[in-house]
């Protein structure tokens, strides 16, 4: 059993590599741009390092520092039917990849894109002015409380007024979707606006906290990266792998830091026991744990097809809303969640929940592949509405999130969050014009 676990993911890697070249030979350069490479490198991470470091440590999980995969102790049969899963998500993928290759539009260039305008640029700083304003109130107005630790900051937003919490999810989303929005108004102008471009990066690297979130630092680089790559220069393959690896590695090693707060005892922790893959461990575990449960499931159709209503207020459902992630700390892991503390969930413990198994992830797979081909040749099309590259990066910087919480999780963000934004940046550019409002 051992060698077929490894078969599974070198045959996993070799799917997805097969998807890339055939991108790099139809369009002549690496298209990164794309939203399903992005869902495609998030899968095989999230469900083959893993693994892979549980065989290198010797087909078992040695440190008790981690005492979920130290006490999960997963056998070679428990990691097949994880990585089979993973598979037929892959081939789900390629299935319709292949089907429509040959329907997918050549790459365009950056005069034939629709200018976002000056007006609504105007219209996003003066938001993103009043965002920044409002977040530095809320933080340190007296509003929140002094959190004393990473989990403790989601204890204490957990606790404040209803009102509070929406102001908070709402600017956060808001800032973000304006920063992509702005990032894309500059680098259509290039290099008009190089000391935008330069402040923007200054912001984003002076703003992280290396003892909180690493989301925001690493969401903002990479929308950069990636623009840059579809706007202004195409970056070759060779740089993709490095930048990708370097980019990998500094989010583990910035999650070690996260934990121990100490640069040295950071180094002696990975020359000990080798890089951590934190988050990527967690999200496995999940999978774990699941995949050895001997009772069943009994997870109640409104928690299964949550993803696809959670963007509706609770008040105007006729049912408890609670999504899977939640179900999951609820039963397993109620008193983590009570201090605060979560574990996102994972699309392959979404599968193993949902009873379908391989049938399932096939077409999880097929439909996130059709999805991504749609936005990408959307992308390439010469007739666009300005909002639809904002839209359209904000769901390939955080495709991730299709992995590491659920199928459709960005469901949510696009109705609550980046479709507001939109329309709230349309508003205000009016005051801008020379049709101003009445």
């Amino acid at each position: 059993m051992n060698e077929l676990v490894i078969i599974l993911i070198l045959l996993i890697w070799v799917i997805f590599t097969f998807i890339i070249v055939s991108s790099i030979r139809r369009d002549g350069y690496a298209p990164f741009e794309d939203i399903g490479i992005m869902f495609l490198l998030a899968l095989i991470l999230y469900t083959t390092l893993p693994p892979i470091s549980w065989i290198f440590q010797g087909w078992e999980y040695n440190n008790p520092e981690y005492p979920r995969l130290f006490k999960a102790q997963p056998s070679s049969e428990d990691v097949f039917i994880i990585l089979k899963i993973t598979l037929f998500y892959i081939l789900g993928y390629a299935t319709i990849f292949y089907r429509k290759y040959k329907y997918i539009n050549k790459p365009i260039k950056k005069k034939e894109t629709t200018l976002i305008s000056d007006e609504i640029m105007y219209g996003t700083i003066l938001l993103l002015i009043i965002t920044i304003v409002i977040t530095l109130v809320i933080n340190f107005g007296g509003i929140i409380a002094q959190s004393t630790s990473y989990i403790d900051q989601y204890l204490v937003i957990q606790q404040l007024p209803l009102a509070i919490k929406i102001l908070i999810k709402f600017t956060s989303g808001l800032g973000n979707v304006l920063k992509f929005i702005l990032l894309i108004a500059i680098l259509q102008r290039w290099p008009r606006h190089k000391g935008l471009l330069s402040l923007y990066l200054l912001i984003t690297i002076f703003s992280f906290d290396p003892e909180g979130s690493r989301t925001g630092l690493v969401t903002n680089i990479l929308t950069m990266i990636i623009v840059w790559h579809f706007l202004i220069y195409q970056i070759k393959t060779k740089y993709w792998i490095i930048l990708f690896s370097f980019g990998i590695l500094t989010f583990l090693f910035l999650g070690e830091f996260r934990d121990t707060a100490n640069l040295n005892e950071t180094i002696q922790n990975i020359k000990t026991n080798g890089i951590p893959l934190g988050e990527l461990d967690s999200i496995w575990a999940n999978s774990l744990e699941l995949i050895t449960e001997t009772q069943d499931f009994n997870v109640p159709i409104s928690v299964l097809t949550s993803e696809f209503f959670a963007f509706i207020p609770s008040q105007l459902l006729p049912f408890d809303k609670l999504a899977l992630h939640e179900w999951f700390l609820e039963t397993y892991h109620w008193q983590y969640k009570a201090l605060g503390g979560g574990f996102a969930f994972g699309a392959i413990s979404q599968v193993i929940v949902g009873g379908r198994g391989i049938f399932e992830a096939f077409l999880r797979g097929a439909i996130i592949c059709y999805l991504a081909i749609y936005l990408l040749n959307k992308l390439r099309s010469k007739k666009n509405h300005w909002w639809f590259y904002p839209m359209y990066f904000y769901i390939y910087t955080y495709a991730y999130q299709c992995i590491r919480q659920s199928t459709f999780y960005l469901l949510v963000d696009i109705v609550q969050i980046v479709i507001p934004t939109l329309i709230v940046v349309q508003f205000t550019s009016k005051f801008f014009s020379k049709n101003k409002l009445i």
